[in-house]
């Protein structure tokens, strides 16, 4: 019998015991609602799920600082931002937020996809001649700021398979330290393989397609291929 055991990112105080048994468990969640005594949150914890989701959103969660991920000062406003990007509000703009390839359990979490890499240039070759859309794809920034910085991003390894990007792909790299939060607003529909930050787009009511296995799998929230 295999077991695991490691931390969390979400609380470097605590640990996660079995998490893959945890990660994909839709029967578990249904017998939490079943058992549970309110059927909404109560004021305390939606005061906890306030807390964690603006230490996130504004940038101060443990794992965000601690990495040094993203830049909080004002310079992620939004004419700043459109500019950089150099965004078209009048087009049709998937962001693409792609996952650490190498990440622990990816290859157990594929579904429409077998991996990250695949799913990435095969989500550039269906749009690449739509002139209609503009397509944004947000490497993760522990590719840059995490310990195993010495592997090949997804940026690097993708261009190294289609050799030129199509004109209405981008690269958003991790270097401009820009918060996937403040890119919401710009987002018509959000593209992720799994993650955290599926859920955190839906609570924004940011449209999501999910290609992987995720935690809210077959819950009805997302798009699921």
């Amino acid at each position: 019998e295999f077991h695991t055991l490691n931390n969390t990112p979400y609380d470097f105080k605590k640990i996660d015991l079995n998490f893959f048994d945890i990660y994909k468990s839709k029967l578990r969640y249904k017998n939490y609602l079943k058992f549970r005594k309110n059927k909404i949150l109560t004021k305390d914890e939606l005061l906890k799920l306030e807390k964690f989701l603006g230490n996130r959103f504004s940038g101060n969660a443990e794992i965000f600082k601690n990495c040094n991920y993203f830049n909080n000062n004002n310079n992620n406003e939004k004419e700043l931002l459109k500019k950089q990007l150099n965004l078209d509000e009048n087009k049709r703009n998937i962001f693409l937020f792609s996952n650490l390839y190498w990440d622990a359990g990816m290859s157990d979490r594929g579904q429409l996809y077998e991996d990250v890499i695949t799913w990435v240039i095969r989500t550039i070759e269906i749009l690449k001649d739509n002139k209609n859309i503009n397509l944004y794809i947000k490497t993760h920034p522990a590719e840059i700021y995490d310990s195993s910085e010495s592997l090949s991003g997804v940026k690097q390894i993708v261009l190294e398979k289609i050799k030129k990007l199509p004109s209405n792909v981008s690269f958003i790299d991790p270097e401009y330290k820009i918060k996937p939060y403040d890119l919401f607003e710009f987002i018509d529909l959000g593209v992720l393989f799994d993650g955290t930050l599926g859920l955190e787009m839906l609570f924004k009511d940011v449209t999501v397609v999910d290609v992987g296995n995720t935690p809210y799998n077959g819950l009805g929230f997302a798009h699921e291929p």
